[in-house]
Formats: structure tokens, C-alpha cells, sequence
């Protein structure tokens, strides 16, 4: 009797297991597609910050332009039919929301804020 208990145990356990890896992976393949999906609707090659590592873009500051994405804190912003990766200074930003540009760091990491 302690035996068939031990084996319907295991067989739970393992029967869980299965279950947790099958919603798991079933969750991270609809976060990448919706992920691919988004990038696809940019269209647009997005340069990254060590692309832009040799360039002065000081002359980005208090330019204005619309999320692309989601901004908290990270996200991407459209200006003149181009794609900028930025990061929120203060709260989150919305899709399609009205920005600008407050600072460069040092980095050429590009800070905008609300356009409000």
C-alpha cells in the first residue's frame, strides 16, 4: 500500500511539473511573438546607443516627437520618421504619446520626458 502511494506521488509530482513547463513556454513564445510583431510595425532599422557612440547628439535636445512604444523607463521614439531607443526621466510614457527630449548623457543615452 505505501508503495502505491510513493508511485501516485511521483506521478503527481511529475504530472505538475509537465503542466508548469507546458504554460511556462506556452507564455514566453506569445511574449516573443507579440515582441516580433511590434518591432515589425516600426519598420524602421533603430539605432543603438553604440551606433550613435561616436556622434554629438546634442542637437536632439528639446526636439519633439511621439512614443513609438510603451517608455517605462526604457522604450523608443519616433522623430521625423526616425527611431531613437530613449529613457523616461520621471513617469511612465504611453504609446503615441507626445515627448521631448531633455537631456544626452554621457553615454548618448537619450532622456525624454512628457510634452505636456
Amino acid at each position: 500500500m505505501k508503495n502505491l502511494i510513493i508511485i501516485i506521488s511521483v506521478a503527481a509530482v511529475i504530472v505538475l511539473l509537465a503542466a508548469l513547463y507546458y504554460v511556462y513556454s506556452k507564455k514566453r513564445k506569445r511574449k516573443e511573438f507579440f515582441t516580433e510583431m511590434r518591432n515589425r510595425q516600426l519598420d524602421v532599422t533603430i539605432p543603438t546607443n553604440i551606433e550613435l557612440a561616436g556622434m554629438d547628439l546634442k542637437y536632439l535636445v528639446g526636439k519633439k516627437g511621439t512614443a513609438a512604444t510603451d517608455i517605462k523607463p526604457l522604450g523608443k521614439m519616433r522623430i521625423d520618421n526616425e527611431i531613437f531607443e530613449v529613457k523616461a526621466i520621471r513617469s511612465i510614457i504611453r504609446s503615441q504619446e507626445k515627448i521631448v527630449i531633455i537631456k544626452i548623457g554621457t553615454d548618448n543615452s537619450i532622456f525624454v520626458d512628457s510634452d505636456e
